[in-house]
């Protein structure tokens, strides 16, 4: 359902990772554990290339990097959001009046305090929790 209201919403479904994560965190899915995403990130090298706003399908491979993206994608919703939307939908509203990469990054820092990389990193940090 998810889905449906993203779109409606937003006309997109960029960033993925949003769209996704918002999906499986609003849906409760639990694909894989905060024990076994920070595992597969180790094994994998999964960096914050995972969450660039064009994330597409042909970037995963086989279904395991599908249900790790996903699972990480949920994760750092919650991550982000510290189960609070409004920074989400501040910047998904103020993202699709100009969807460039340049807007997603500056917008990025606007509201979530850190650039994109310094953030997955701080993501990780609070995996091993």
């Amino acid at each position: 359902m998810n889905h449906v209201f993203f779109a409606l919403i937003y006309g997109t479904t960029k960033p993925t990772w949003i769209h996704e994560g918002l999906a499986n965190f609003v849906g409760g899915y639990n694909l894989l554990s905060k024990k076994e995403i920070l595992k597969n990130i180790k094994q994998k090298k999964i960096n914050h290339k995972s969450l660039q706003y064009r994330y597409l399908s042909k970037n995963f491979p086989d279904k395991e990097i599908v249900e790790l993206n996903y699972s990480i994608w949920k994760y750092f919703i919650k991550f982000i959001s510290n189960n609070n939307p409004k920074g989400i939908i501040s910047f998904m509203n103020n993202f699709i009046r100009s969807p460039t990469k340049a807007n997603y990054d500056k917008l990025f820092i606007k509201y979530f305090k850190e650039n994109l990389i310094s953030k997955f990193q701080s993501f990780i940090k609070g995996l091993k929790k």
